[in-house]
């Protein structure tokens, strides 16, 4: 039964992913302040680059205060 509940969270989730990225497909531009230029990227991307980015770093953080 775990199992089966693990499979359709990850099912929802995936689906919910790949709705966002189909429905926020506009480009938006990066600028990094001490930078000159910007980067164009799809919003969906960093978006979900944010995310990861977040994810990795409380990962990190909490191994390293146990």
């Amino acid at each position: 039964m775990k199992f089966l509940l693990g499979r359709v969270f990850f099912v929802v989730v995936a689906l919910a992913v790949l709705l966002f990225a189909f429905s926020n497909k506009s480009t938006v531009a990066l600028k990094f302040w001490p930078f000159v230029g910007s980067l164009h990227a799809p919003l969906f991307a960093v978006v979900l680059g944010v995310f990861v980015v977040a994810f990795f770093t409380g990962v990190v953080y909490s191994r390293l205060i146990k």
